[in-house]
């Protein structure tokens, strides 16, 4: 499975799954709770201290607001598009690495090859079946 970066989810809305704590800053106080499936927000960034991501919100009032990353209590529901997009990528990659010719080749020869011994053995073999 791709590995989904933190800036693809900037821009991106965050569910509740569970009860959320939201904090003032990192390891902060917290200041409130977002119950299950309740909106966290809108990511604006996010920051990384002690190697733990807490995701930065702002609130109506331009005050900022961070919530730990926990997958057990965060949903993205814009995940499916965002593993796409990362696919859709690695393809654009490795087509531009190999040169557009190769790359189909080596993803679809097993499945051409495949036909044409069906299609060459298929006539014989009902030939001799009707038999």
């Amino acid at each position: 499975m791709a590995n989904v970066t933190a800036d693809l989810v900037v821009n991106k809305n965050l569910f509740a799954k569970g009860t959320v704590d939201v904090y003032n800053v990192p390891n902060g106080k917290v200041i409130k709770q977002i119950l299950d499936g309740g909106i966290v927000g809108t990511v604006y960034s996010w920051v990384s201290p002690n190697g733990e991501i807490w995701w930065m919100f702002y609130n109506t009032y331009g005050i900022p607001y961070y919530v730990k990353h926990d997958s057990n209590k965060l949903s993205l529901r814009e995940l499916p598009a965002i593993l796409k997009q990362i696919e859709d990528k690695q393809i654009t990659e490795e087509i531009s690495q190999k040169g557009a010719l190769n790359y189909y080749l080596q993803k679809y020869l097993p499945w051409i090859a495949g036909a044409v011994v069906i299609a060459i053995a298929f006539p014989a073999i009902y030939k001799n079946i009707k038999k």
